[in-house]
């Protein structure tokens, strides 16, 4: 340590302002001198974390479709799905529904799977697509076979797939225990109901079993409509200056099945089947210039998804729980085009060109 005499320093030295200034920073540098702090070692912390194929339902960008929410909001369509969300929309051209449409991004674009199944892309031939001969909508499921509905805004490659950059609408089909009450065995589904806004009727029927170690679902949904209503008023022409809409005919059955046996405690096994046929019929009024012109439309569509799946969950041991699935699906979308003229003096049209694709 340093030591210094301040009544010596006043006895050589008159005070003044000047020498006090100048012999501070001396004093500093003596008097206190500088000791470098101690290294601290941290303990070492790892932060561990395992992706999930379920959907997180708590995040603000996912939108979550309970069987309660589904039925207050009377969702009975895709349309009816998005109603109350305003930055999801649907892709819709009129004659074909091309899935939905989020962030800025639309139809192949947004994800949508059943039961974790992606439904596949559709398909556009650029060169013929103007002509309206191709039948590129994207398939779905009838929302009376659904029980949950999640709603993915923004990219999510994990779940959704690659390529789903706008999000993804995953469909969740009911289960033998969401038909059959607590404390029976079996349980039955009967319900129908009517939409003015396309005259459409939709008919539900479904029967479940819940046993000890087996339970069963089978399901079947109908529906059958026309054109939507429009605000279009004026004379009902045969070519594109009507302002109503293109009359319409469709028919599409659904249909979902689901067995699953419980072997023991750790073991568990399951088949699930779910597919959909229809048409739609539709008098492309809007498509001639000509009311001597006419095309008609006939558009087709079937899908089926098959899942096998096997459960293995030990009590004990290093390996807690795992699943073992099999998948299939077959989709196939065809379209086929009348067109043709009428006849000069009967008005009754006669035909000319068939397009099958």
């Amino acid at each position: 340590m340093y030591y210094l005499s301040i009544e010596e320093s006043a006895m050589k030295y008159p005070l003044s302002y000047k020498n006090i200034a100048r012999s501070i920073p001396f004093l500093s540098f003596i008097a206190f001198p500088l000791y470098a702090q101690e290294t601290t070692e941290l303990e070492q912390i790892t932060v561990q974390e395992s992706a999930t194929a379920e959907v997180n339902k708590t995040s603000p960008t996912v939108i979550s479709k309970s069987a309660t929410t589904i039925q207050n909001e009377m969702i009975r369509d895709t349309r009816d799905l998005v109603r109350y969300t305003t930055d999801v929309g649907i892709s819709d051209n009129g004659r074909f529904l091309k899935g939905f449409a989020m962030r800025g991004v639309e139809d192949n674009r947004v994800g949508i799977s059943i039961d974790g199944v992606s439904l596949p892309d559709s398909e556009e031939n650029s060169l013929y697509a103007r002509y309206g001969n191709f039948n590129n909508s994207r398939l779905s499921i009838d929302p009376e076979l659904i029980q949950t509905i999640d709603i993915v805004r923004g990219s999510d490659s994990f779940n959704a797939g690659s390529g789903s950059l706008g999000g993804g609408v995953n469909y969740n089909t009911l289960d033998p225990q969401h038909i059959v009450k607590a404390g029976n065995s079996v349980g039955a589904l009967l319900r129908g109901s009517y939409a003015s806004k396309n005259r459409e009727w939709v008919r539900t029927l479904g029967i479940g079993y819940v046993g000890e170690k087996f339970d069963a679902l089978l399901m079947y949904s109908q529906r059958t409509g026309h054109e939507f209503k429009s605000r279009g008023s004026g004379p009902e022409f045969r070519y594109s200056s009507s302002q109503h809409p293109d009359p319409v005919t469709q028919r599409f059955h659904n249909y979902l099945a689901k067995m699953n046996y419980q072997i023991n405690d750790n073991q568990r096994i399951g088949l699930t089947l779910n597919g959909q046929t229809g048409g739609r019929y539709i008098d492309e009024r809007s498509y001639t210039l000509m009311g001597s012109q006419w095309r008609e439309a006939d558009d087709q569509n079937e899908r089926l998804n098959a899942n096998l799946y096997y459960i293995y969950a030990p009590s004990t041991g290093w390996l807690a729980y795992s699943k073992f699935d099999l998948d299939y699906q077959k989709t196939d979308l065809a379209a086929v085009n009348y067109k043709g003229g009428r006849h000069f003096t009967t008005d009754a049209k006669e035909l000319n060109e068939i397009y099958l694709n």
